[in-house]
């Protein structure tokens, strides 16, 4: 299968959507689904029994609307045609052509009546994808990288999705056709099962950072918990791009907002100060120089921000447990 096959085929109708055709009452299987109760309404629960790896990829069937759901998996749609209507709850969002919506496991969600045109691509994941050493080698040296990985893992509190209107990014379309193509061609041999899922990983890596550039470029168009999360957002943006001379009175005055809530902020959502989070984006800068630059250590330390040579030795040591020089020669 190749990117003109797909372009074909996701329109086809599948033999479950000919029968939504005809009749759109839920199927049976939604009869063996546990149920719970969440804020006094019961709701089904989709479980991991549909996965048998971390990541899932298919396409979300049309004709038929899905009753409130949770699940324990966290879930990517992107249209991919048309558009799509989901309620989060209660509150119904219409995605078009381009958008991106990240669910969080235990969120209440529904889907509207996906019409013949409108092509969704859901990427189903499991919690443990996100906490792999892979994972996190990959992404260890952007603030906005784990802040968007932290948004949706286990360590915080669940109940929060995400859209990223990705109608600007050349990639992400090649990144889900790549997907499409891996996952449903009859070219892929089942032999090849090991081989596919590394495959699917490094793609949604990919897809990841992506999403973490459209963080740091171009604010999202919602988010829960108001605004609060947006601000953090857009600061941790910030100090990935200006980190050798912010200040957290610049930064504040950027975001409109005072110096004493953005640190009350920070450290609320991320665990650490204002102070920290630079600490942190100019030691792994240097680290990053020292490995693979021969600047001089003065220069670098310049170059990262640190005037004071001796500061610079003091919080290099404290976060690597070695001088730069001698960081530099292991």
């Amino acid at each position: 299968m190749d990117l003109d096959d797909v372009k074909s085929w996701v329109y086809k109708f599948t033999e479950r959507e000919k029968r939504y055709l005809l009749n759109d009452a839920l199927p049976r299987s939604y009869d063996l689904l546990s149920k719970k109760f969440i804020q006094g309404k019961q709701v089904y629960l989709f479980n991991h029994g549909v996965l048998t790896d971390d990541i899932l990829v298919q396409i979300h069937p049309r004709f038929i609307a899905v009753p409130p759901h949770v699940h324990e998996f966290i879930e990517l749609a992107y249209v991919y045609s048309g558009q799509f209507s989901q309620i989060i709850n209660g509150k119904c969002l219409t995605l078009r052509l381009g958008d991106l919506l990240i669910v969080d496991t235990g969120v209440v969600h529904a889907t509207e009546k996906a019409g013949e045109k409108d092509i969704i691509i859901n990427i189903l994941i499991r919690q443990s994808f996100f906490t792999t050493d892979f994972l996190k080698r990959a992404l260890r040296n952007s603030m906005v990288t784990r802040f968007v990985m932290n948004a949706i893992s286990h360590n915080k509190q669940h109940g929060s999705y995400v859209i990223f209107n990705t109608q600007g990014n050349r990639r992400i379309p090649k990144v889900i056709d790549e997907l499409m193509i891996e996952n449903h061609s009859i070219a892929v041999k089942a032999t090849w099962e090991k081989e596919k899922k590394i495959i699917n990983e490094n793609y949604v890596l990919l897809l990841f950072l992506e999403l973490c550039r459209e963080w740091a470029c171009r604010a999202v168009s919602d988010l829960t918990s108001e605004n609060t999360e947006e601000k953090i957002m857009k600061a941790l943006a910030v100090i990935e791009e200006e980190y050798p001379h912010l200040t957290i009175k610049s930064l504040s005055g950027q975001l409109g907002i005072s110096a004493n809530y953005l640190g009350r902020l920070l450290k609320q959502r991320t665990g650490k100060t204002f102070k920290d989070l630079v600490h942190e984006k100019r030691l792994a800068r240097a680290a990053a120089l020292l490995r693979n630059t021969t600047m001089p250590v003065y220069e670098i330390s310049s170059e990262v921000g640190y005037e004071n040579l001796t500061f610079f030795y003091k919080k290099f040591k404290e976060k690597y447990d070695a001088l730069p020089h001698f960081w530099r020669q292991q």
